[in-house]
């Protein structure tokens, strides 16, 4: 890097290199990977715990950006890559933002692309962030992939739906989902005591996943169950279809035997 051999590319950086000149890398992901190359500069023992998988680029690259910020000695540098030592990347940044006191970011920022397109930099507070992950728990069957960006277009286009009166076919929630004919207070009774999955292991351990839930009968409509309360309950789709799925190889192991 202090060769400066990007010269020889008619780049005028490193970072101009990497985003324009040859590789052409996304802006965001050249300057991780710059962070990373300088931090392993400085602290070369890096390389063998990147080796050894306890470590990887993108813990170096949110290092590297956090000294950015903060200019702290060599060893504090060494301390702050045993800390964060085979942690995840949510664990690696919560240990960095508290010993390096980074500082909170509060403003929105949106800016238009050249597509019409816009990029939005926002912090949301923890609170707030807890009734995120909340939102994608209950829209989880129209919005399976938990993308945050297709969370929030659709809970908004929910709230238009309903605040115009007028309903939006990709709106898969306006719907009629009320589980083979359970109201939607009977429904949001099996939310509230539920609140679950209530699928039980082989170790009798229960699920308790809130992904894609679903109000399932006990005992199956087809079996003659009821739309009572003590005949429902919440189970994520994946359980749901593995109940579907046993109960009708037991009817099959019946009828042939």
């Amino acid at each position: 890097m202090h060769r400066r051999l990007w010269l020889e590319f008619g780049a005028t950086s490193m970072f101009d290199f990497m985003t324009r000149a040859h590789f052409h890398y996304a802006p965001v992901v050249a300057q991780r990977k710059i962070d990373a190359a300088r931090l392993l500069q400085v602290l070369p023992e890096i390389k063998e715990l990147v080796a050894s998988d306890e470590l990887n680029l993108t813990q170096l690259g949110m290092v590297g950006a956090g000294l950015r910020q903060k200019t702290v000695p060599i060893e504090l540098q060494r301390e702050l890559i045993q800390s964060i030592r085979g942690q995840t990347v949510k664990n690696t940044q919560v240990i960095l933002n508290e010993k390096l006191e980074l500082e909170v970011k509060s403003q929105t920022k949106a800016r238009v692309q050249r597509d019409g397109s816009v990029r939005v930099e926002m912090t949301f507070t923890k609170d707030e962030w807890a009734i995120i992950e909340h939102a994608k728990e209950l829209v989880s069957h129209s919005v399976p992939s938990g993308e945050l960006k297709e969370v929030i277009s659709y809970c908004a286009r929910f709230t238009v739906a309903k605040k115009t009166g007028r309903a939006l076919t990709s709106l898969k929630e306006v719907k009629v989902r009320q589980g083979l004919g359970v109201s939607r207070s009977t429904r949001r009774l099996v939310f509230e005591r539920d609140k679950s999955c209530r699928h039980v292991h082989a170790n009798g351990e229960r699920c308790n996943s809130r992904y894609q839930l679903q109000v399932d009968h006990i005992i199956s409509r087809w079996k003659g169950g009821e739309h009572k309360l003590d005949n429902l309950q919440l189970l994520c789709g994946i359980h749901n279809r593995l109940k579907y799925q046993r109960e009708i190889a037991s009817t099959q192991q019946r009828a042939a035997g």
